[in-house]
């Protein structure tokens, strides 16, 4: 069996997996007409000194956070639900992963 060596390397690809499935929820829940949140995502391996990976950081359009939790213009967080609307959340980010 192969091993790779370079840990930098493999978190880098883990983290372009992570990009795609993202990409994939955001396809399928038919998310965005723009695509403007689908072309934003970006990540970043930070390193130490020795170059061994400390974390990733993942960026994209912060609504995409609001789409998810089915929040936005008309509709509030603390919405008690006397609010009629169509918006809904569409669940294709999580916290953990």
């Amino acid at each position: 069996m192969a091993s790779n060596l370079n840990i930098y390397l493999t978190v880098e690809a883990w983290a372009e997996i992570v990009i795609k499935i993202w990409k994939a929820k955001i396809t399928d829940l038919d998310i965005g007409e723009s695509g403007e949140l689908f072309d934003s995502f970006v990540c970043e391996v930070i390193t130490q000194s020795g170059g061994d990976p400390e974390k990733v950081r993942f960026m994209f359009n912060f609504y995409g956070r609001f789409v998810d939790m089915g929040v936005g213009r008309e509709v509030s967080i603390g919405n008690p639900g006397d609010i009629n609307t169509t918006r809904r959340p569409k669940k294709w980010y999580s916290k953990t992963f």
